[in-house]
């Protein structure tokens, strides 16, 4: 099984194995169209076609060099902003940047604001941010 073997090589690799498991359900989503639940409730029963595997093992061998998922996909989803383009070097915005965003959002309402992001990195302050 694909996931098993994948999972299996992320871990000897040196990446912890709920970090493993996350990572190979989201990159085999992102070949296959499923969500992680998706992909965890069709088990075995989901044949990926000899493209998709290939696609999925190249990944998986990105993956196990530590390269971030972000980087793989090449995009990330970000508060409101369905996919964000992430390259490298480009930081990649964390969770804490987008309650960064709402903590913003939240004293903006109570006055008018103008917003200047210095040194933006990928632009997702400002690209979350509404206009």
């Amino acid at each position: 099984d694909a996931m098993r073997e994948a999972i299996a090589f992320l871990e000897s690799a040196g990446i912890e194995p709920g970090e493993a498991d996350a990572g190979a359900d989201i990159l085999l989503g992102e070949i296959t169209g499923l969500s992680r639940s998706a992909i965890r409730s069709a088990g075995s029963t989901r044949v990926l076609s000899d493209g998709e595997l290939e696609q999925f093992r190249a990944m998986i061998l990105r993956r196990g060099t530590r390269e971030p998922v972000q980087y793989i996909l090449g995009e990330w989803p970000f508060y409101n902003l369905e996919r964000l383009k992430i390259r490298p070097p480009t930081l990649i915005p964390r969770p804490e940047t987008e309650e960064l965003v709402e903590m913003v959002l939240r004293d903006a309402a109570a006055a008018p604001a103008r917003f200047l992001e210095v040194g933006p990195g990928s632009g997702a302050i400002s690209l979350a941010l509404p206009r």
